[in-house]
């Protein structure tokens, strides 16, 4: 998403409002190292799935309106995203 270089990976990454995604993930199995912050964390798993449960129609529907808006490189769609 960032258009990070390979070095710039070999860096100490802070992922500041990373929320749900799975970069950390990603980079700690590439023995990347990255400390992830978001105001999210302070709630459970249960807690945070049910906020994307709540929000998922709007927004996938936000970028259908708008898929201009995005580079549609490694995901075909907004279907596909969702």
């Amino acid at each position: 998403m960032f258009d990070l270089t390979s070095d710039e990976l070999k860096l100490n990454i802070v992922d500041c409002g990373g929320g749900p995604s799975s970069f950390n993930v990603e980079m700690t199995k590439l023995d990347g190292k990255v400390i992830s912050c978001d105001p999210i964390y302070q709630f459970t798993v249960e807690e945070i799935q049910n906020r994307i449960q709540q929000t998922y129609s709007k927004i996938i529907e936000g970028v259908k309106e708008t898929p201009e808006k995005f580079l549609w490189l490694n995901i075909a769609s907004p279907d596909e995203l969702g």
